[in-house]
C-alpha cells in the first residue's frame, strides 16, 4: 500500500509539493493507498479541492483510498459534506 504522511499545517506555498506527491501516490500502480492526515489540524480549500480530485478520480480508475483524519480537519469534511463524496475515518 502506498502512503502519503501529512504532519502540521499545508501553506499556501506547499501546494506544488502537495500536489506532486499527491499525484506521484495516485498514479502508482498499487491497488490501494492511504493518505494520512492524522498529523495535521488545517487545510485550506485549495488543499481540500486538490485531494477531493485525486481522490475521485483514482477511485474512478478502480484503486481503493483511504483517508484518515484528526478531529479537526474531520470536523471540516463532515461541514463540507465531503462524506458524499468519499470515505474518511476520523481517528
Amino acid at each position: 500500500q502506498g502512503a502519503l504522511t501529512v504532519r502540521g499545517s499545508l501553506q499556501r506555498n506547499q501546494l506544488g509539493l502537495f500536489s506532486a506527491y499527491l499525484d506521484r501516490l495516485c498514479e502508482c500502480g498499487l491497488p490501494s493507498v492511504l493518505v494520512d492526515f492524522r498529523g495535521c489540524q488545517y487545510l485550506s480549500s485549495l488543499f481540500i479541492g486538490m485531494l477531493v480530485d485525486r481522490i475521485l478520480h483514482s477511485q474512478k480508475m478502480g484503486k481503493k483510498v483511504q483517508v484518515l483524519v484528526s478531529p479537526t480537519i474531520g470536523q471540516f469534511f463532515q461541514m463540507a459534506q465531503l462524506h458524499f463524496l468519499f470515505n474518511f475515518t476520523i481517528v
